[in-house]
């Protein structure tokens, strides 16, 4: 048997992930698909509507992506806020 290895990057920050989302960079949680800009009118526009319907999407630690100011992870419990800030 012929194995192939498969190409890997470093720096794809756009790869699919399970069910239709995206894991930005390597190491964060997944979020959604809908392109940055978009993500960023929601933002901007209709913030908790974007943090109700990701949250019940994704849970409690998710990545959303903004136009022009990169990837942010949202930490929405208090226990997985005190992980992070250990």
């Amino acid at each position: 048997m012929t194995e192939t290895a498969t190409p890997t990057s470093t720096v794809d920050y756009q790869r699919p992930g399970p069910r239709g989302t995206h894991v930005p960079m390597p190491g964060l949680p997944p979020g959604p698909r809908t392109p940055a800009w978009l993500q960023s009118m929601g933002a901007i526009y209709r913030q908790r509507p974007l943090v109700v319907r990701t949250k019940e999407r994704f849970g409690d630690l998710y990545t959303v992506r903004l136009a022009g100011m990169g990837n942010f992870v949202s930490v929405g419990h208090p226990d997985l806020v005190r992980e992070v800030l250990r």
